[in-house]
């Protein structure tokens, strides 16, 4: 049966969290028309978890789907958001997450990523741990080639505290090799853009 918070959505599309049976299952992702399978993921489910299924490009014809567990370990009495990005981008290779005061020049000395080394098809933090912890505000959001201060992508984001926050990477499709950056706050649906700046 079709989970009605996730049925018939466009490309780029998120829905909310929703509630799931306790028992193993898998989960399948199929296209709308033709009920044509992308891929299943099994999920065996642990009170408090929060799980994730990202349908994400392989290439410009092939999709797949990828499993993000977040144990979801957040200290009573904390107000930071909780962030994560995916690497749906399959021209990115890995990628490095910096997330920084609005004009910080990335490539000064002691600036690192908040999230390092992201392959493609997966997250950072890995699947099966905790999310970045960040306190709400805005912030200069940098996507650089893993290792290097080389700029894919430089937008600006802004949140408030207490949020869950999936930032992903995928290809432009406007530009040749280019990426763009999407997010979704946990709360609305959908992916919305990163402005670049």
């Amino acid at each position: 049966m079709a989970q009605s918070d996730a049925t018939n959505v466009p490309y780029k599309f998120a829905s909310n969290y929703f509630d799931i049976g306790t028992s193993l299952s898998d989960w399948s992702v199929k296209t709308a028309a033709g009920a044509v399978s992308v891929g299943t993921v099994s999920i065996d489910p642990k009170r408090g978890d929060k799980y994730t299924i990202v349908a994400l490009p392989v290439s410009d014809t092939e999709s797949s789907v990828y499993l993000i567990t977040d144990p979801y370990n957040k200290p009573l009495g904390s107000s930071s958001t909780r962030l994560r990005v995916m690497n749906a981008s399959f021209n990115a290779s890995n990628i490095d997450l910096y997330m920084n005061a609005v004009g910080t020049n990335i490539a000064a000395v002691g600036v690192d990523p908040l999230i390092a080394a992201t392959a493609y098809k997966t997250s950072g933090p890995a699947s099966g741990s905790d999310s970045a912890d960040i306190p709400g505000g805005t912030y200069q959001l940098t996507i650089t080639s893993a290792a290097t201060k080389t700029v894919l992508f430089k937008g600006q984001l802004g949140f408030g505290d207490n949020k869950d926050i999936l930032i992903v990477v995928v290809p432009d499709p406007a530009v040749p090799g280019a990426i763009q950056t999407l997010f979704n706050v946990e709360g609305t649906t959908g992916l919305i853009q990163v402005p670049a700046i």
